[in-house]
This record gives C-alpha cells, sequence and structure tokens, in this order.
C-alpha cells in the first residue's frame, strides 16, 4: 500500500488536503442555512450559565451530562492507555505503518457496526442496555491491561472505543434527548458540547498529567479507566428509570405534543406503551392509543381492544383503525354493528364503510336501525359512496339539517368527521352557525378531521362563543401556518367584534411559540384596543411559562416597554391638566370632572400594569410581578424593596422613568422623570377636552361629553355635530347635544332682544 511507503510528514500533507476539501462542502448550504437563520426570531440566545441552572434544575438532563463526562474521560484514558502502549511495545520507525492500518481497521469496523448492528442492538434491547455495551468493553479491557497488560489488553481496548464510540454510542446518546422539549434540547446539547465533552477530557486530562509526572505505571492508568467505564454504567442504568417516567407522565397528561419529533423508538418505551393498553384508567389507555397512532405503530394495537367496556376507548380505536385502514379488524366491527350504545354503532359504520364498503349492509342497517342518530351516520356514508347522488341526497341532507333532532344533526356532524370528505363542507358550516351549542360543538369538532380553508372564518367565529370557544381553539391549533396567518388576519381586522378580538392572543399562543410570539410582538405597537394589547402581552407571559426556554425578539419587547412608559406618562400628564383646571375654577369640579379623573387613573395603572408584565419577560430572572404587587400592597417595607429591585435592575433613563410611575413623588416630579419617553403636552382645559372627544375610545368619548354637558360648554356643540351618527346616536353624546343646542338657541335669541 502507498500509505505503507510514505513518509509521515507526506501522510500529514495528505490528511490536511483531505480536510481542506471536505471544508468547501458546506459552502453550498450555506445560502439556505443563512436564510434560516435570517427567517428566525433574532432575540438573545441563552448564556451557558442559564443553560446550567436549566440542567441543574432537571434530574434527567443533569444525570445525562454527568454520563458523557464519564465517557469522555473514560475514552480520552482509553486512547491515552492504547497510545502509550503501542509506544512502548513497537519500534519508533514502524509505528506510524502501525497506526495506520488499526485506525483503517477500526473505521471499517465502526461502519460495519453502524450497518449491521446498532439496528438490532437498539430495536432488541434498552436503551440503557446500548449505552452500556462500549463502558462494559473498555471495563474487560482494563481489567485485563492490569491483569497482564500488554499490546493485546491495548487493541481490545482501542478496538472497543473505535468501533462503538462513533456507531452505538453516538445512536444511543442521540436518543437520550428524546424526553426533552425541542428548546430544552438545544439548551442541555449547547452545555453538553462545552461541559460534557469538553468537561470530560479536560478531567481526564489533568489526571494523565499528574500520573505522567509523578511516573506512575500503566496500571494506574488502567485502573482509572476501569473506575470511570463503572461510573459510566453505573447512570446508565439510572438513566433508564428516569427516561421511562418522563415517558409514563407524558402518557398519563396525554400529552403527545412532541411524539412529531420521536426518532424509532425503543423496546422499553414500546413495552411501556403496548402495557398500557391494559390500564383501568381509561385516559392513560386512549393516550397510549394516541401515541402509537403518531409513532406509525397502529399494527401493534390488538384488534380485542374493541371489546373493550370504556364506550370512549372503543370509539378512539375505531378512529385508529380506520385511518390506519386495518381491514383484518372488520370481523370484529360487524359485531359492533349491534352494540348496544348507538354512538358505538354509529362509529362502527363509519369505520366499516372505509374499511370495506359495502352498499347492501348500509341500506340492511339503514332498514333495521331504530336510531335517528345512526340513520344519519349511514345517510352520509350511502352519499360519500355514491350510492345517493344528485336531488336524493341533497334532499336527504337538507331533511337531516333542518327537521332532524338535536342529537341527528351532532351525529350528522359526528359521520361526516368519521368519513373526512370535503363534499360536506357546506353542511358543516351551517352545522357551526346552528342556535344549539351541542351542535356548534360537533360541527366544529369535525372540522378537525375535514380540514378545508372554508373554515377557518367560522372557526375564528366561534371564538367569540364561551360554549365553543375551547373546542375551537383545539381545532384551529390543528390547522398550523394557515391557522395562525388567518388568526393573525383577524387581530388586525377593526371590524371583528371587540369581545371577538379579545379571545384571539390566546388563541394565537397556542401555536409554534417563535411564529406565534413574532405576530403578537409584531401586532402590538399598532393595537388600539387595550384589552387586547393586555391578552397579547398575557399570551406572551403564557408561552414562556409553558416553554421557559423560548427565545423572544428583545428589541421588539423593549421597543414595547418604551412605548407603555410613553402611554403611562400621556395618561398621568392628562389627569394632572384635569386636576390643575379643577383647582384653578372649582366650578370645573363636577362629577363628571371627577369620573374623567378616575378613568384616566385607571388607565394609568392598567398602562403600569401592563409595562411590569413587559418587563417581566425581558427580565426573566426577575419576577416583576411579584416586584408590582409589592409596591402595591402600600406595605413600606415592600415597596422599598421593589424600588431598591428596579433601580438594580433596570439601566437608566428607563429606571428613572419606571420609578417615576410607582414612587411616592409630586406629581409635577412625577411627570420630569418621565422626560426622555414623554413631554409635558401643556394644554389649557378646554384643549384637552377637545382631544379627549376626539379619542377613538368610545367610552372616552361619552364622558367628555357628559362633562362638557355639566359644564355647559357651546363652544363644542360643532365638534359633537362632527361626530358620526352612530356616536351621535349615544345616549351622553345625544343628551350633549340637545342641552348644548337648546342653551345655544336661547343665547342666539337673548342676543337678537
Amino acid at each position: 500500500m502507498c500509505w505503507a511507503r510514505s513518509p509521515a510528514d507526506q501522510l500529514v500533507l495528505v490528511s490536511a488536503a483531505g480536510f481542506a476539501l471536505t471544508s468547501v462542502i458546506p459552502l453550498a448550504f450555506r445560502r439556505h442555512d443563512a436564510e434560516s437563520v435570517e427567517s428566525e426570531d433574532t432575540g438573545r440566545a441563552p448564556s451557558l450559565m442559564e443553560n446550567a441552572r436549566l440542567v441543574a434544575r432537571q434530574p434527567y438532563a443533569l444525570r445525562v451530562v454527568l454520563l458523557l463526562v464519564f465517557a469522555a474521560a473514560a475514552v480520552t484514558f482509553a486512547d491515552f492507555l492504547f497510545k502509550s502502549t503501542v509506544a512502548d511495545r513497537v519500534p519508533p520507525a514502524e509505528l506510524a505503518q502501525y497506526f495506520a492500518m488499526v485506525y483503517v481497521a477500526l473505521n471499517v469496523l465502526s461502519l460495519v457496526c453502524q450497518i449491521g448492528l446498532v439496528g438490532w442492538l437498539i430495536r432488541r434491547f434498552d436503551l440503557s442496555v446500548a449505552l452500556s455495551i462500549l463502558p462494559i468493553l473498555l471495563v474487560f479491557g482494563g481489567v485485563g491491561m492490569i491483569a497482564v497488560g500488554g499490546l493485546t489488553a491495548a487493541l481490545i481496548i482501542k478496538g472497543a472505543d473505535g468501533s462503538l464510540r462513533y456507531s452505538l454510542h453516538r445512536t444511543s446518546t442521540e436518543l437520550l434527548y428524546v424526553p426533552l422539549s425541542e428548546a430544552a434540547r438545544r439548551r442541555v446539547k449547547a452545555f453538553i458540547d462545552v461541559i460534557g465533552q469538553r468537561g470530560g477530557q479536560v478531567v481526564a486530562s489533568v489526571g494523565i498529567l499528574a500520573a505522567t509526572a509523578l511516573a506512575l505505571p500503566a496500571w494506574v492508568y488502567a485502573s482509572a479507566l476501569v473506575v470511570l467505564a463503572l461510573g459510566w454504567i453505573v447512570i446508565a442504568m439510572d438513566l433508564r428509570r428516569h427516561y421511562l417516567e418522563i415517558f409514563r407522565r407524558r402518557l398519563r397528561r396525554g400529552r403527545i405534543s412532541l411524539l412529531d419529533e420521536f426518532p424509532e423508538m425503543d423496546v422499553a418505551s414500546l413495552e411501556t406503551l403496548i402495557a398500557s393498553l391494559d390500564s383501568r384508567n381509561d385516559p392513560e389507555v386512549i393516550a397510549s392509543l394516541a401515541v402509537l397512532e403518531e409513532e406509525g405503530r397502529a399494527r401493534l394495537v390488538p384488534g380485542l381492544i374493541l371489546y373493550h367496556p370504556s364506550e370512549e376507548v372503543v370509539l378512539r380505536a375505531l378512529a385508529m383503525f380506520t385511518k390506519s385502514r386495518r381491514t383484518n379488524v372488520v370481523p370484529i366491527v360487524d359485531r359492533l354493528l349491534d352494540h348496544e350504545s348507538s354512538l358505538v354503532r354509529a362509529a362502527a359504520i363509519a369505520a366499516r364503510s372505509v374499511l370495506e364498503p359495502d352498499e347492501m349492509l348500509l341500506r340492511m342497517r339503514l332498514s333495521l336501525e331504530d336510531s335517528p342518530e345512526v340513520r344519519a351516520t349511514i345517510m352520509v356514508n350511502l352519499i360519500a359512496s355514491r350510492a345517493i347522488v344528485g336531488s336524493d341526497a341533497r334532499e336527504a341532507l337538507e331533511n337531516l339539517i333542518e327537521h332532524g333532532s338535536i342529537g341527528t344533526r351532532r351525529a350528522l356532524a359526528q359521520a361526516i368527521a368519521r368519513r373526512e370528505v370535503s363534499e360536506f363542507n357546506d353542511v358543516l358550516i351551517r352545522l357551526a352557525t346552528h342556535p344549539d351549542s351541542d351542535v356548534r360543538i360537533a360541527a366544529t369538532q369535525a372540522m378537525e378531521s375535514v380540514q378545508s380553508p372554508e373554515f377557518l372564518s367560522v372557526l375564528i367565529d366561534q371564538l367569540d362563543d364561551e360554549r365553543t370557544r375551547a373546542v375551537a381553539r383545539d381545532v384551529l391549533s390543528t390547522y398550523g401556518r394557515a391557522g395562525l396567518e388567518a388568526l393573525a388576519a383577524a387581530l388586525s381586522d377593526a371590524s371583528r367584534p371587540q369581545a371577538l378580538r379579545w379571545q384571539i392572543p390566546a388563541t394565537i399562543a397556542r401555536f409554534e411559540p417563535v411564529d406565534a410570539a413574532r405576530i403578537i410582538l409584531g401586532w402590538l405597537p399598532n393595537e388600539w384596543d387595550g384589552m387586547v394589547r393586555y391578552q397579547c402581552i398575557r399570551a406572551l407571559e403564557a408561552m414562556v411559562r409553558r416553554d421557559p426556554t423560548i427565545v423572544l425578539d428583545s428589541r421588539a419587547l423593549m421597543a414595547l416597554v418604551d412605548e407603555t412608559v410613553s402611554r403611562a406618562y400621556r395618561y398621568l400628564d392628562r389627569r394632572l391638566t384635569l386636576v390643575r383646571g379643577g383647582k384653578e375654577d372649582p366650578s370645573r369640579k363636577t362629577a363628571g370632572h371627577e369620573l374623567l379623573c378616575a378613568m384616566l387613573h385607571d388607565k394609568e395603572r392598567h398602562t403600569v400594569g401592563r409595562l411590569f408584565r413587559l418587563l417581566g419577560l425581558v427580565h426573566r430572572d426577575e419576577n416583576f410581578r411579584q416586584i408590582h404587587e409589592g409596591i402595591k400592597s402600600g406595605q413600606r417595607d415592600k415597596r422599598a424593596s421593589g424600588i431598591e429591585l428596579i433601580e438594580n435592575v433596570l439601566a437608566p433613563p428607563l429606571r428613572g422613568a419606571v420609578v417615576g410611575l410607582v414612587d411616592d413623588l409630586p406629581q409635577e416630579d412625577q411627570l420630569q422623570a418621565g422626560r426622555g419617553y414623554h413631554e409635558p403636552i401643556g394644554l389649557t382645559y378646554d384643549t384637552l377636552l377637545e382631544q379627549m372627544l376626539a379619542s377613538s375610545s368610545e367610552i372616552v368619548q361619552d364622558m367628555t361629553a357628559y362633562h362638557i354637558r355639566e359644564l355647559e360648554l357651546r363652544q363644542f356643540l360643532p365638534q359633537l355635530k362632527a361626530l358620526p351618527d352612530t356616536a351621535q346616536e349615544r345616549s351622553d353624546i345625544a343628551t350633549a347635544l340637545a342641552v348644548l343646542a337648546s342653551r345655544d338657541s336661547i343665547a342666539e335669541v337673548r342676543h337678537a332682544d
């Protein structure tokens, strides 16, 4: 071989050229990666210390880090043992050729293991067993080195390391991240790359340097290898308990939100799922069915589960068998056609019609069936299978919609959902607007199975009704980006009812957090409704609570903080203008004057509350909600502590502006504290009333009109008349118009006299 006859310096040059060539390949993906990065949120990435705190809080993640520290230290000792033994036993002139032959053999062996062994081991054994195979071999090699020493023991150690480290060990460690959420996974991996891998190598290197300085014999290094490998095995075995407990806990909660990212499951996980099908806890059985379906393992569910005593379990299993086209369960499904529950009979009809369509069977069941709900299901499946077409089909559906009972209409929606065809979209839309809430809920749930862009507007409208709101939110979240874009458009639509827009931010928070946060943060500066602004901030808080690792755009958040501070000072300035006006002219201090002052104070107080929520999103290590509550409590020590925290956490000029809003300062000094965020408006009393009468808020307009009527300020009559007709019909404005118009007429008569 040419490499066997080449000098070492030439081989190094060849290796360098190979590395340089392979480094060019990623440049082909640079454009795509840059576009991907530009599309992501540009917020601050978590620091190493923040990642360390996350790992410390999670026992499972901490054990993963410890395992990889032990693994990195053990393989470092293994590598040193091999190289030092070879250097002692092989003549210097033959070292290059010897190392080359060994590493070629190890790379070939590693490839063979990756292709032919790793997959089988992962499927056949527990993950903890797969993680323990390499350290067990290292223990045997280390014991051999202690007992007899020599090149053979060193080759056993290196052979195990070289063949399994980058095949079985790498694959097994990747599976350790499965129970973590995607965001937590990124942070734990980032910490492990710095501490887990490098930390273990540093520990081993320090030990090797110390042992070398003391000229310790080879058996000491081998003993260290055995100890580290045994620690590796102990942690790997302990990890199994934590790994499976996370899985079981997710099953008990019925949470499967992360399962679309699972790699092929190991044997222990599958055993846990299959065993859960025998549970007496129905929600756990249903969760297990959902997990197996998401994993593409529906074939492992025994058909006999259709004999389960729980109606809900049978319905879920029928839906799963239908979706996976499990035709081998048809004989059992046929037995369910005579089930005592009409819901089960309807579901069995739907499943039978998809798995093995049989028009004669449907017509026979239609003649035998007494339940209107089941008859509706049969009719839907006859129409869907083209056994009934044209005007007959339309007439049959119209009869069910217009004249069917509540139960029949609900069953109609459920039958359409089970059939999962789009030809009944108009039927679902009509049912979704039915006066009965149960019918609307059934139609809304059906829109999850029969997904169509036509449904998005209807689903968003359902958010306005507390009886359908929860279902509509769940269904909208399954529409992915299309649902998110529809909600964003509805949020920006001023013609939508206020009560409906209040519900949209919490619904957006159900979607993928990065995109959802981007939409909410992007819209907040444009929002004119204070309640919607408040709901947007609460939605951001909810997303952060669900996933503390989410990174929000810090620049957008700080822009919102600045705008909120400015808004609070605007309310304060207007209120102080009213107060000064009342002192200048005591006749202004009417009931309307007090109402306006109280309203502006409430708006200021609510804005300060939103400000502290935003500060909590910016500074997540500080509980700004608690700080705000302490300041509001009126207790001197809590107020002092809260203000002290603000002064230590926030930087100027924000620090002074926030303190100015919450500290016991003279009112004029408060305005001065806000300079940089708000310049005093310096309006007269009447000019301020003119601005408030032009407000976009109906409440502000009405209360201002009421006060203008109290003071009989006739100069405002043209402005009141210029308001839209709909505004003039509101009672306070209409009364003000009538009173001022009559006073104006009297004044004109007196002037004429």
